[in-house]
């Protein structure tokens, strides 16, 4: 016999996807009539969602041994292996994309469907008759984030962290229906179906017992709560393997599922994910895969081990293979045909983290950290699909004609033929006695800024590709962290002591002159004319005047929410478009409006599933490197309009600042273009309006206002703002 378990995680991320079409005159997609399914988790304005190649760290494996087929999540996305020949597999397809996170995976053999748990995006159902052109049945909400899934009989059966266990019918897979829920008193991480009952890692409320005789009617029956940080359960014969993150393997008898009682455990530190195959339990923890027998269950024992350099998240097993998903780097494949003696054989290369990129002709060049360069083909920014890869750390990265340039760490400044996108080769390097963190090119000289303290700017003369040496350097105060350069000058975002302003017109001997104390610690800095704008993690942007570069002047300072981070600028027009991450709450893309940089006004954003990192625009489209999940693309649409249509659709701008809520009251940020009564209803999702809130003459501007709702219950409202001048509602999530 065998099962196995499915392992998530938590990330604190809301949005809300728009239906759309699509048409540009950089990238077309006329012939494609496509509209996106409506998600309200993900919040947005005046931004449309395009596409996405959101691949990143790997937390999930699952397999079709029928078909000789193995799943493996990535970030956002799905990859399918070919795996008829067990150590060597060859990928087939990376068209599953989901808009969320993937934590789980459950396969059914007799519909082939995969139905994944994609945190908030909720669940996605893909059919995978054709595994080489898989095919979306549908995506469906949960409530918080779901986080694990198992399928059983017509039932779908998620573990949605503070929602506990939701059971959705399936007999319809393009239309699942919710049919129960049972709530935990935790956070609902995995499940697994076994007869009759559902078992429930609840986190820290260790193992839940639920009967699901009735799957419209699932209710508690047992437990065992003296496990913590339990994220996964598999149930065999009369035994839970439960698996603490701290404390490793737990054995639970559940034969009497109203009394359920721990007979054995093991500790290991950081453990993750677990398959039972006949007397053997293949247990995956950071930098170890250990194997245990549990012929006794109340004494498990290890019998073999193997030491694997990575954060091993996921496992499955075909045949006398372990395939493992490891977090940061790479699909392993393991020979375990002796469990005493299991040894790696092969292993794949997955994306890990999108930390820079840049856009060049109709191919996206994206810096991942872990991975190295990857080459996306967005010719059709609704399918963007990867066509190269170069593994080699890599922080940053720049194009110029046919050459990337890559800063690659210790290896410094890498010089990479891109002339075949698909067969990227390195023909160039040069050292940098600091390590380089960020690059720009320009006609024959790269400018290489090093984040060491006290490094600064390194410039290279690339007028020879393949062979790179370093001319000139000049020494800034701080830790240079990016670098523009336009005409003579420039311009380096030097995190604590603000922007410094080089003079390059002799590259042997570049010198400052001048510099500005920014508000912040500077990570970003793009310049258009005479104007520098500088992200300022977290104290906003700020807009320079850089028309004098021995005297630079502040033009204009946008603040942030609290706990946001300004990462990364670009500005086209009369916008700036800003990387912004928090952890705690509004991560992604955000729009300012800085044609009056005294009185910037944001006009746009849109809620990314993880936490963006870079941004590059071409025409009304934004590219966000956003981490985890890979490259999301985006769409203005404020973008070539004009100014009368532009103010009717900013004219008042309601945003949720968190969402869910789960508080006792709803945090908001409104925008005004004068000043007025402002009047705020919220309605139940039946429609009646349970609260209003009134505010006597706001000034124009922007305001953040707090509405309490202490004494409301748990469920989905819709707030409403309306007046003279127009109507806008959004929707609440509350969980308390």
């Amino acid at each position: 016999m065998e099962v196995k378990i499915k392992v998530c995680g938590i990330i604190i991320i809301i949005s809300l996807l728009l239906t759309f079409s699509l048409y540009s005159d950089s990238y077309s997609l006329s012939s494609y009539d496509f509209k996106e399914p409506e998600n309200t988790l993900f919040d947005s304005l005046n931004v449309r969602f395009v596409g996405n190649w959101p691949f990143g760290f790997a937390w999930v494996v699952d397999t079709d041994s029928l078909n000789n087929l193995l799943f493996c999540s990535s970030g956002g996305g799905v990859y399918i292996f070919d795996v008829s020949i067990p150590n060597n597999p060859v990928k087939i397809s990376e068209k599953i994309h989901t808009k969320g996170h993937v934590r789980g995976l459950s396969y059914d053999y007799s519909n082939q469907n995969l139905y994944i748990a994609s945190g908030f995006a909720g669940v996605d159902i893909w059919n995978i008759s054709n595994p080489e052109t898989p095919m979306k049945l549908c995506t469906f909400e949960t409530p918080t984030f779901a986080c694990g899934i198992f399928v059983a009989d017509s039932c779908a059966y998620v573990a949605d962290i503070d929602s506990g266990l939701r059971v959705f019918d399936i007999s319809t897979p393009s239309n699942p229906i919710e049919i129960g829920y049972c709530d935990t008193p935790g956070w609902a991480q995995d499940v697994f179906i076994s007869g009759t009952y559902a078992y429930v890692a609840d986190f820290y409320n260790g193992l839940r017992v639920i009967d699901v005789t009735d799957p419209s009617n699932p209710n508690e029956v047992g437990s065992f709560d003296s496990i913590y940080w339990a994220i996964g359960v598999v149930v065999s014969s009369n035994y839970a393997y439960v698996i603490s993150n701290s404390t490793g393997l737990h054995v639970v008898d559940v034969s009497t599922p109203s009394n359920p009682q721990e007979v054995g455990s093991y500790y290991i530190m950081d453990s993750w994910d677990i398959y039972i195959k006949n007397q053997y339990a293949y247990m995956t923890s950071t930098f170890l895969l250990s194997v245990f027998d549990i012929s006794t269950p109340s004494n498990p024992y290890v019998v073999g081990s193997l030491w694997i350099e990575g954060d091993n998240r996921g496992i499955t097993i075909q045949s006398s293979y372990a395939y493992i998903a490891d977090f940061f780097t790479s699909l392993r494949v393991i020979n375990i045909s002796n469990p005493f003696f299991p040894y790696e054989e092969n292993n794949f290369v997955l994306p890990a983290l999108a930390e820079k990129l840049v856009v060049s002709g109709s191919y996206a060049y994206i810096a991942d950290s872990y991975t190295g360069l990857h080459i996306i083909d967005i010719s059709s920014p609704l399918l963007p699909y990867e066509v190269g890869h170069f593994v080699l750390y890599s922080s940053s990265v720049d194009v110029l004609d046919s050459y990337a340039y890559i800063t690659a760490g210790d290896s410094g400044l890498i010089v990479i033929d891109i002339s075949n996108p698909s067969n990227p080769q390195s023909i160039g390097n040069c050292y940098m006695p600091d390590i380089p963190h960020n690059v720009c090119v320009k006609d024959t000289f790269a400018y290489v800024v090093s984040a060491n303290f006290g490094s600064g700017l390194s410039i290279v003369n690339i007028s020879n590709p393949s062979n790179p040496f370093e001319v000139g350097y000049c020494v800034t105060p701080g830790y240079a962290r990016d670098v523009f350069v336009l005409d003579s000058l420039a311009y380096v975002a030097d995190t604590y002591t603000g922007l410094r302003i080089i003079n390059i017109s002799t590259p042997s001997n570049p010198f400052e002159v001048g510099f500005f104390d920014t508000k912040g610690p500077a990570r970003s800095v793009f310049v258009s004319g005479t104007t520098a704008y500088v992200a300022n993690s977290d104290s906003g942007f700020c807009v320079i005047d850089v028309s004098t570069p021995s005297n630079p002047q502040l033009l204009g300072y946008y603040e942030p929410a609290d706990g946001e981070h300004y990462e990364s600028i670009y500005v086209l027009d009369c916008y700036v478009y800003a990387a912004v991450w928090n952890i705690f709450g509004f991560s992604g893309l955000r729009i300012f409006d800085i044609s009056s940089p005294s009185s910037i006004q944001e006009v746009g954003y849109y809620t990314a599933p993880d936490l963006a990192r870079d941004v590059y625009v071409v025409g009304s489209y934004a590219f966000v490197a956003d981490g985890n999940c890979g490259l999301q693309i985006y769409e203005n649409l404020l973008s070539g309009i004009d100014e009368e249509k532009k103010n009717n659709l900013t004219l008042h701008a309601l945003k949720l600042i968190q969402n869910p809520v789960k508080c006792n009251r709803i945090l908001i940020q409104l925008h005004l273009n004068k000043k007025e009564k402002v009047e705020l209803m919220l309605y139940n999702s039946i429609g009646q309006k349970v609260k209003s809130y009134s505010f006597n003459y706001l000034t124009q501007g922007k305001h953040r206002l707090k509405l309490d709702i202490k004494e409301l219950s748990s469920g989905v409202y819709f707030l409403k703002l309306e007046n003279s001048d127009c109507s806008q509602t959004v929707k609440v999530t509350v969980i308390k």
